[in-house]
């Protein structure tokens, strides 16, 4: 996962997915993410107040467009304390994952 690209990923169907999902899966333990564990990129923040990406699809593809930033921030939340809390992740423990439904 890196700032300030556009990625592109052809996903093989003949029109435009009706669904698209897109996540960050851990790769590396992060705090109190575990590896495999997926969050969904509507859940993390850029410097604490912007969406991370923004996603596009077409026909042919899907685009991610990626915005620089300095951090991303999600929010946390302890079951066994029920307290909500903010967390830098360390990117370079994450990967993006894309899911497309036709």
């Amino acid at each position: 996962y890196s700032s300030g690209n556009v990625l592109s990923f052809t996903h093989g169907f003949s029109a435009v997915p009706s669904l698209v999902r897109v996540v960050l899966k851990c790769n590396s333990n992060d705090g109190r993410f575990v590896i495999n564990q997926e969050v969904d990129v509507t859940s993390f923040f850029n410097n604490q107040t912007k969406p991370i990406c923004s996603i596009v699809s077409s026909s042919s593809t899907v685009l991610l467009i990626v915005p620089t930033y300095t951090s991303i921030t999600v929010y946390d939340y302890n079951s066994s304390t029920s307290v909500i809390s903010q967390y830098n992740i360390d990117t370079t423990k994450w990967y993006l994952k894309i899911y497309a439904w036709k």
